[in-house]
């Protein structure tokens, strides 16, 4: 049945969004006759948002029916044609209806064009949907900048994705663009703010597989004879690849970690597998192995297992049998506060705070007098590796330590 009528007047495109359902082919695709522009002065008034076409069933009356087209701008993305018509599954005996379902496939001749039609078609709902910019724009701001994005932030992004520009620079101009969503996402000034970086309500924690990859990266790892690496175990702190225990990834982009952040209602969603103490134990032993041993199964290391007791063995050894790799990374100089300087560089994108620093730096030199730099710069990387500065993005500044109250007066015997 038709669902607007011309003796109420045109439709807003709100309106034709809301009620029509079925879709027209564009309308080229028709025979030259078939339809033609509604000239009326409703039709008219009602343009550019709503254009109507009448077909040739109605082209004497110039009434509306069930075979006229509006075709409106969708969501502020494309245009659409929509029939004048409604489809509606009235359930015999009681007063419940719904809206006939779309239906590409045939019941008697199914076929390999219908079932593309059909995909295309869902796909195109869901990259059309009025929800799908903010939702893009928030999932790229929570893996790239900050778990707790500000809605002028989100928005901004958003309006990114929609018009394929940001701040005055056109991309591709047009719906979707990434390029241009991303480019907001990391210049936009919530993603370079110093300040913000001193909040504890910004940043996210990291990945601990990117974790492991920033360290082979920056570390520069090398495989001993040029073999393939293999890492083994990583299901033990939550992110084997492809291995994820539901089919939206390893963690909940919405999961809240209990305690302070859920109590302040902040988002923490790598937390769902970084804040598990299993998981965190099993990186721990596995990036620590991987600097005394290199890539190998000692002591709970990523690589091929071996029992601990021959771990020692190799403990030190350049060119250590049961490794597959090791990392080859040297600083430029032995001097202390260089090395923290470039450890903190690679390690923490220099966001290592300046309580850690001291703490790193007096521990390098310590080790170094004892046993030597060799050793020192192993026990370097791993405070580094054990900071708060390593898990997270934002900087962990910590306050200094308050003084030490007075001692009382010492109390002399009557």
């Amino acid at each position: 049945s038709a669902v607007f009528d011309a003796s109420d007047g045109v439709p807003s495109a709100a309106e034709v969004e809301a009620a029509l359902t079925i879709a027209a082919p564009p309308l080229e695709m028709y025979e030259p006759n078939e339809y033609q522009p509604c000239n009326s002065t409703a039709c008219t008034a009602a343009a550019p948002d709503v254009l109507v076409f009448l077909h040739n069933t109605s082209f004497a009356t110039g009434g509306f029916n069930e075979q006229t087209v509006f075709r409106i701008v969708l969501n502020d993305t494309r245009h659409v044609y929509l029939l004048n018509r409604q489809s509606t599954v009235e359930v015999s005996g009681t007063n419940f209806s719904f809206r006939n379902p779309p239906k590409f496939m045939r019941w008697a001749e199914q076929s390999t064009r219908d079932a593309q039609h059909e995909t295309d078609a869902l796909i195109d709902s869901l990259v059309y949907h009025q929800n799908t910019p903010a939702h893009t724009a928030t999932r790229l701001i929570q893996k790239l900048v900050t778990s707790n994005p500000s809605p002028r932030y989100v928005k901004r992004v958003a309006d990114a994705f929609q018009t394929g520009t940001c701040a005055g620079h056109v991309y591709s101009g047009s719906y979707g663009d990434l390029g241009a969503t991303v480019a907001c996402a990391l210049l936009d000034r919530e993603a370079r703010s110093m300040m913000l970086d001193a909040s504890p309500t910004h940043g996210h924690l990291r990945e601990p597989f990117l974790q492991l990859m920033n360290v082979l990266r920056s570390l520069e790892f090398v495989s001993k004879d040029g073999r393939q690496v293999q890492l083994l175990g990583l299901d033990d702190f939550g992110q084997q690849p492809f291995n994820a225990k539901s089919v939206f990834s390893f963690y909940s982009p919405e999961y809240r970690a209990a305690g302070a952040v859920a109590q302040s209602r902040q988002l923490s969603p790598e937390a769902e597998v970084t804040a598990q103490g299993d998981y965190y134990i099993a990186k721990f032993n596995g990036l620590f192995s991987l600097v005394e041993y290199g890539l190998s199964g000692c002591k709970g290391g990523f690589g091929i297992p071996i029992r601990d007791a021959l771990c020692d063995d190799y403990k030190g050894s350049a060119y250590a049998v049961d490794h597959a790799g090791q990392l080859t990374w040297r600083p430029s100089s032995t001097h202390g506060p260089d090395v923290v300087d470039e450890l903190a560089l690679l390690l923490t994108g220099g966001r290592l705070g300046a309580n850690t620093r001291a703490v790193l730096l007096s521990a390098y030199e310590e080790e170094a007098s004892a046993r030597g730099h060799t050793s020192a710069l192993k026990l370097a990387k791993k405070l580094v590796l054990a900071s708060a500065d390593f898990h997270a993005t934002n900087a962990n500044a910590l306050p200094p330590l308050p003084p030490s109250p007075p001692s009382p007066p010492p109390q002399h015997a009557d």
